[in-house]
């Protein structure tokens, strides 16, 4: 956050303007939907992991498991989330496969929904781009199309091979009602990250016309997939920010879509530091139960 502020501090000096937010109080309508983000994605995981095993979440631990995959983004690599996730389900006694399925159904239904929302808000396209991932991610959910993807598995990298055996896996829940209800939940995660940057943008006084709805939907999960695909960069950091840049500076000006980027980034990191420390809290208390429970057996 301190970073953020500093390269915000630096484009008001080398561009010469002053950022003035004259509405402030959207700015905590943005934090209010950075909260929805977070209760949507624990709900989603919440559905993915009784899909697979049988075994349902309370709202709190849900939560919590939330909180690591976001802390998490920031380590290098791709697999902390799902470590952590494990050591944090040891007591529910389930396997690594499970949790790594469930996982994988999250994220699968995560990205679909994603696809998405940006062809649908891809205001530079036309409809028949739409049209095109819709009818690819319906070939994907059925199952001759998740018969033939390892059909595909020779000639990609390791990592994606891997991805392909999992997806074979757990092809019963990706061809399956649960599955898409699990993209349905998944959207209104992206409508909640779409709203947050719609927030800070009416802060700095713009109108919200139709165009800019548009492009900030697109924006959003096109962002979001940039970062994921520099492995190296924490949360996507620099990589997530020229995007949206590049997104909003033909409709709103090059200063104000750099300001609006950083102050996403910014909300973005106080969100996963309270969740972070949620995550924390909440595994402690339940070590503490768990210590007072055996304490108290004879």
């Amino acid at each position: 956050m301190g970073m953020a502020l500093a390269v915000l501090k630096m484009i008001q000096t080398w561009g010469g303007f002053v950022i003035e937010i004259p509405h402030p109080m959207w700015l905590l309508l943005a934090l209010l939907f950075q909260a929805g983000c977070v209760v949507a994605a624990a709900i989603t995981w919440q559905r993915a992991l009784y899909q697979v095993t049988g075994q349902f979440l309370d709202d709190h631990q849900a939560m919590a498991h939330t909180g690591i995959l976001l802390v998490a983004k920031y380590l290098p690599g791709k697999v902390w989330g799902l470590i952590g996730r494990g050591v944090a389900l040891r007591g529910m006694n389930l396997s690594v496969r499970e949790i790594s399925v469930a996982t994988l159904l999250e994220q699968v239904a995560f990205l679909a929904s994603g696809w998405t929302a940006m062809a649908a808000g891809w205001y530079r396209s036309h409809w028949s781009w739409f049209m095109m991932v819709l009818l690819f991610l319906s070939w994907l959910a059925c199952p001759v199309g998740v018969r033939l993807l390892p059909l595909l598995s020779p000639r990609l990298p390791k990592r994606l091979q891997a991805l392909l055996a999992m997806m074979e896996e757990g092809r019963g829940q990706l061809c399956s009602r649960g599955f898409w209800r699990l993209c349905w939940l998944s959207l209104w995660q992206w409508l909640f990250y779409s709203a947050v940057l719609a927030a800070i943008v009416g802060s700095l006084a713009i109108d919200l016309s139709w165009p800019l709805l548009m492009a900030i939907v697109a924006a959003v999960p096109a962002s979001l997939f940039s970062g994921m695909l520099f492995l190296f960069l924490p949360g996507g950091v620099g990589v997530r920010e020229g995007v949206l840049v590049f997104y909003l500076q033909p409709l709103i000006g090059l200063d104000t879509a750099l300001t609006a980027a950083v102050i996403y980034r910014i909300t973005d990191t106080l969100r996963d530091v309270i969740m972070g420390i949620w995550a924390q809290k909440a595994f402690n208390l339940r070590k503490a139960n768990q210590t007072m429970r055996r304490s108290s057996q004879p």
